[in-house]
């Protein structure tokens, strides 16, 4: 397998197409993973989240909050046993 059982799915970027076919599959196979966080937004309400530093944003997130994209966040766990 690729993620343990109960291994935790999470999924950050800029691209809303890619995201939303990423959440798309998601759901399609929701007797293997439940989703249980989902931002098209995700640091809309931090205060200042250019100062955001690794490991809480990746090198790309930060990249992205400098050019003012929102970053889309979904996280799934694995319903596996």
């Amino acid at each position: 397998p690729v993620l343990r059982p109960e291994g935790v799915f999470h999924l950050k970027t800029d691209h809303r197409e890619y995201f939303d076919f990423i959440v798309e599959q998601l759901k399609s196979v929701s007797d293997v993973f439940e989703i249980t966080d989902l931002s098209y937004h995700l640091h809309e309400k931090h205060p200042s989240p250019h100062l955001l530093k690794i490991p809480d944003v990746t090198l790309f997130e930060r990249l992205f909050i400098k050019d003012g994209l929102p970053i889309h966040s979904v996280k799934a766990i694995s319903k596996l046993r």
